[in-house]
């Protein structure tokens, strides 16, 4: 059985979940890139109906410019002097962000230098 992350409701918190995991071995689950995960069983469309009001937007992470790739998750990260649920992200401008993913609060920033452009 592997390690899945599941939502909780209301509290915005994810926990560690036994399941079978899903693989995703291309972006968007498939060669269509529609990102449906046929498999999913907790976010159905009646609990992320807007009028449901059990998913939304929590808080808008400021940022020094587009986020390119998918921000990845981490549980129970030893960062900013205790632990924390963080959210990474990385920007166009080559900057590396933490965030805890419960309050939204920035834990750490690192700009990883001059992004690299042009023909190689």
């Amino acid at each position: 059985m592997g390690r899945c992350l599941r939502g909780c409701r209301g509290r915005g918190v994810m926990e560690p979940l036994s399941c079978q995991p899903v693989d995703v071995d291309e972006r968007g689950y498939n060669k269509s890139r529609t990102g449906v995960n046929p498999s999913e069983t907790t976010l159905t469309p009646a609990v992320v109906n807007s009028g449901a009001n059990k998913f939304h937007k929590r808080f808008v992470l400021a940022v020094d410019g587009k986020i390119e790739g998918s921000p990845l998750y981490t549980a129970n990260m030893p960062i900013a002097g205790g632990m924390h649920n963080v959210i990474y992200a990385g920007t166009m401008h080559n900057t590396v962000y933490a965030f805890d993913a419960d309050t939204g609060a920035m834990l750490s920033a690192r700009w990883l230098g001059a992004p690299v452009t042009g023909v190689i």
